[in-house]
């Protein structure tokens, strides 16, 4: 099934207009890498967005989202194990010294 041309219209928009004012940003996110400053856990609905409630700007967060915003405890048997990989690299990779557990409700 082909991409909705919903989807392709907005890439070939950010193609053309965001990714030219920020070309500087991503060549140099590309070579020097991420260096996030904090590490968001939030939900999966689409209504949240961190990125745009913090007002961050590309490179700055480090973003998992998943149902419910879980964080699964210590000595908890679970299948959530996307969650405690992606807090291990954050931690031990990129070094994020902020990680924020972004909740909601209604």
């Amino acid at each position: 099934m082909p991409l909705p041309d919903f989807l392709i219209d907005r890439y070939k928009q950010w193609s053309t207009n965001s990714s030219k004012k920020e070309k500087k940003l991503y060549e140099d996110l590309g070579k020097n890498g991420q260096k996030p400053r904090c590490m968001i856990i939030s939900c999966s609905d689409s209504r949240i967005v961190p990125e745009f409630i913090f007002k961050s700007t590309i490179g700055e967060f480090f973003t998992h989202r998943n149902i419910a915003n879980l964080v699964p405890g210590p000595n908890k048997t679970n299948d959530n194990h996307a969650t405690i990989a992606a807090i291990e690299y954050a931690v031990k990779s990129l070094r994020i010294p902020n990680i924020l557990v972004l909740g909601h409700s209604n």
